[in-house]
């Protein structure tokens, strides 16, 4: 199959007002349509039939790829995975706020590679409308325990009672009313699993973020991000080496 010129984007990061962002979002729709024959042929689940490869403690193996891999990835696992269908869509958005302290204590942590460390963020799935508070640990095990709550949509993204107290059960030694947005990050995702394996694969593109304070959005264009979650850390798929 001929791949269209948006799979062949050298770009890596680019910038643009925020008010501009119209024009990116245009793109990534064209993108979408562009990936639906590459998406029909995978079997569906739906969330409540993930059991083994529900995976909320897991090890992650995260791959930075240009874009024209996505195509040819998705064709090999096919075999193996289905695909993530909620109404028909295969696509979703996914937008997160992630909080850290003044000093961005979490950014750093996660920059300089230590373990035994977190990751705040209020995580939004536009298609279905549902808002969750969470946390990510990672142990010195280079495990990730996600631990999450369900909280309302609130445009102003305030932090509640019940948020600052579940905060505080998972973040020993952090005040909760200490954290505050940092950054917005938005992205299109592709969700694939493999419930015998008790594996999941996503893929994230059209990714841009901003800081919450700052007029331009920065994308990684030609760029997307594979994620394998696995229950136990096992050999990287083959289609990656």
């Amino acid at each position: 199959m001929m791949l269209p010129d948006l799979f062949n984007s050298n770009r890596e990061i680019i910038t643009f007002p925020a008010k501009n962002q119209a024009i990116y979002f245009q793109e990534c729709l064209e993108l979408n349509r562009s990936l639906t024959p590459f998406l029909q042929d995978f079997p569906s689940y739906a969330l409540h039939e993930l059991s083994n490869a529900n995976l909320m403690n897991r090890f992650d193996t995260k791959y930075l790829l240009p874009l024209y891999f996505l195509p040819e990835i998705l064709t090999q696992l096919q075999m193996d995975y289905s695909i993530l269908e909620i109404d028909s869509r295969r696509i979703f958005t996914y937008q997160n706020i992630y909080f850290d302290t003044d000093n961005f204590q979490f950014y750093y942590m996660h920059h300089n590679g230590k373990l035994n460390r977190f990751k705040v963020r209020h995580r939004q799935y536009l298609e279905t409308q549902t808002d969750f508070l969470e946390v990510k640990f990672k142990n010195n095990h280079r495990q990730t325990i996600k631990t999450r709550m369900k909280i309302s949509t609130d445009p102003n993204k305030t932090m509640t009672e019940k948020m600052t107290d579940f905060l505080q059960q998972q973040l020993p030694g952090t005040i909760p009313t200490s954290l505050y947005s940092k950054q917005l990050v938005r992205y299109q995702r592709i969700t694939l699993a493999n419930e015998q394996l008790g594996e999941r694969i996503t893929l994230d593109f059209c990714l841009w973020f901003q800081p919450t304070e700052g007029e331009f959005l920065y994308a990684l264009d030609g760029i997307f991000i594979v994620e394998l979650k696995q229950a136990r850390k096992i050999l990287p798929l083959p289609c990656l080496n």
